[in-house]
């Protein structure tokens, strides 16, 4: 496991109990650290790219120049690509994390949000902005403007995370006054005949969790959906669709991300707060991630 945050913070653990501070060269805030293609890569303020295969020893990437704050990061293994969000509209690529692409958004909100799930990315931020895009390189504006929400649903404000569960073709994310998100793709057929060209459309679909805090982090696993937020806020849900639960979680510290992993989740935030399974040990962090695969166990 590994987490980063405020000052250039990266803490590293094999248990998820014991964390050890590692050098990252930099006082700069990290905000987003994925996995993939046998390296660890973390993003922060400046368009600062961090780079291990350990979680120890960290060098920095080739950003492009007068990149903005990056705030979250992800490796897509089908196609070996490195996408990173952040603030006004930037999207950046790559396919070994040393050196970055800027791809055009055709926006200027901040970006946190960020899935890959069935060869499709899809992008969430300020002011419920949705962007989906089928490579990584181009880019379209799915909400507000060419897709409406479903019947029924709530009204969608700043979107800070988007996951893609396992065993579904959809992302979900979560946002300020307790709301969530779910974008699911739809095949449509142009015509009457079932061998007629197909198009894809997407369903955009908000509810409300019935908890007013501003929720920032979302995992999945163990069969159930998690999100954290403001306030020491855990929920959990069975569903998209199921109620919500609120879990004590010990704590008013506002908690910025979560992971599940081995059977445990693990949340992570401010006042020097990590929690796992109930259990809060030391740093002030705002994102992490695992290393290897993520499953429900």
């Amino acid at each position: 496991l590994v987490a980063v945050g405020a000052g250039g913070t990266i803490l590293s653990s094999t248990d998820g109990r014991t964390w050890t501070p590692r050098g990252s060269g930099t006082t700069g805030e990290l905000a987003g650290i994925t996995y993939g293609a046998g390296r660890f890569v973390a993003v922060g303020e400046h368009g600062q790219v961090l780079l291990s295969t350990d979680g120890t020893l960290w060098t920095h990437a080739s950003a492009p120049a007068n990149t903005p704050r990056l705030n979250q990061v992800i490796y897509a293994a089908p196609a070996n690509l490195f996408v990173a969000v952040g603030e006004a509209g930037t999207i950046v690529t790559s396919t070994d994390a040393q050196t970055w692409t800027v791809r055009p958004s055709g926006v200027t909100h901040w970006l946190r949000g960020l899935a890959y799930n069935s060869g499709n990315f899809a992008v969430t931020g300020e002011n419920g902005v949705v962007l989906i895009s089928g490579d990584g390189v181009t880019w379209n504006q799915l909400y507000p403007g060419a897709t409406n929400l479903t019947p029924g649903s709530v009204s969608i404000s700043d979107v800070d995370t988007l996951i893609a569960p396992e065993n579904t073709n959809a992302m979900i994310g979560v946002g300020s006054g307790g709301v969530t998100l779910r974008l699911s793709p739809q095949i449509i057929l142009t015509g009457i005949d079932p061998r007629a060209p197909r198009s894809l459309a997407w369903l955009l679909d908000s509810r409300s969790t019935g908890d007013p805090a501003r929720l920032r982090g979302l995992a999945a696993g163990g069969d159930a959906l998690f999100a954290v937020g403001d306030g020491g806020t855990i929920l959990t849900a069975r569903n998209f669709i199921e109620g919500w639960t609120k879990i004590p979680a010990g704590t008013s510290a506002n908690l910025t991300a979560c992971l599940y992993h081995g059977n445990s989740l693990f949340a992570v935030g401010a006042d020097e707060t990590i929690l796992q399974s109930d259990t809060p040990a030391a740093s002030r962090l705002i994102n992490l991630s695992a290393r290897g695969r993520v499953s429900p166990g």
